[in-house]
């Protein structure tokens, strides 16, 4: 009698091995997909990211472009006046740096 209990109970944590065999393997499939898909995610968010830095360079790039051809024709509309600003700028950053010395 006592053996054919032992023997019950041996099949049921046999049993319950094989569900846990089983289960692990399921967790070890599901953990392998979900590591895909962060490595997807990252991947699509690296590269969107490259996109909007490399929008925000030729914004900048066109931005830059345009204010310099605003300043050359404020340059060539008035050339005194443009003389003086870059006389006066000039002025004031010898001064900056001989105070320094």
């Amino acid at each position: 009698m006592e053996e054919a209990v032992m023997s019950e109970e041996n099949r049921v944590l046999q049993r319950e091995i094989e569900r846990l065999r089983a289960d692990l393997s399921m967790l070890r499939n599901d953990i392998s997909h979900v590591r895909e898909d962060a490595v997807r995610t990252a991947r699509a968010g690296a590269a969107e990211a490259k996109e909007r830095v490399a929008e925000r360079l030729r914004e900048a790039g066109t931005k830059a472009k345009d204010a310099a051809q605003a300043v050359g024709r404020q340059v060539g509309d008035h050339p005194v006046i443009s003389l003086a600003a870059a006389l006066a700028v000039g002025l004031v950053a010898g001064m900056a740096l001989s105070r320094r010395s």
